[in-house]
């Protein structure tokens, strides 16, 4: 398959795309961290493997709420899939034809 102007010209726009809505998803991570009062400091001296306690807490709340979520769209899904799919008015006679 070759490589064409329009595949080109349609993967620079893609890359474009995605420029525009990592910048635009960073502006708004800046903002976040500046509304919660983090500095860039903050997060360089910030260790991952050890979180001060009150950050600790929250990650803990946070995580325990995403499972509990989880366990419920997933008991959703369950009960969904138990239900049995209504059939079709042609499945039921058998030689007719759908127009």
């Amino acid at each position: 398959m070759a490589f064409t102007e329009q595949d080109f010209a349609k993967q620079e726009q893609a890359v474009t795309e995605l420029l525009d809505e990592f910048l635009r998803l960073n502006s708004a991570f800046d903002t976040l961290l500046k509304a919660q009062g983090v500095t860039e400091d903050f997060l360089k001296d910030a260790d991952a493997n050890h979180p001060p306690p009150e950050l600790k807490t929250q990650l803990e709340t946070a995580k325990a709420a995403a499972k509990r979520a989880g366990e419920e769209r997933r008991g959703h899904a369950e009960r969904e899939a138990a239900v049995p799919a209504r059939g079709v008015a042609s499945a039921r006679r058998p030689g007719a034809i759908r127009l």
